[in-house]
């Protein structure tokens, strides 16, 4: 599959361009098709972390179905989950803000 100028294959993208059931379903096209759910951005972001932070619960569900490693790390040291804490954490945050 072909990628951006930052490393991203539609996969990553899905995510941030779609709702949950469209992108899913998008997903889904795409693996049949031999899409990498393993796939690494620019900045070592695989789709599983795109889809933790869009919080699309059946999107990582789907990516974790068909291999995606759910400890992979980005080049921050971060893996998926640790994103849907911070992002509940800042959350939490704006409400005493």
């Amino acid at each position: 599959m072909k990628k951006n100028n930052k490393g991203q294959i539609p996969i990553h993208l899905y995510p941030q361009q779609f709702g949950d059931k469209k992108a899913t379903k998008l997903l889904r096209i795409d693996i049949n098709f031999g899409a990498d759910v393993e796939a690494q951005d620019k900045q070592g972001r695989t789709p599983l972390h795109y889809a933790v932070m869009s919080s699309y619960k059946d999107y990582e569900e789907v990516l974790m179905a068909n291999g995606a490693h759910p400890f992979a790390c980005d080049h921050s040291d971060r893996c998926p989950d640790e994103y849907r804490v911070f992002k509940s954490k800042k959350c939490m945050w704006d409400k005493f803000i």
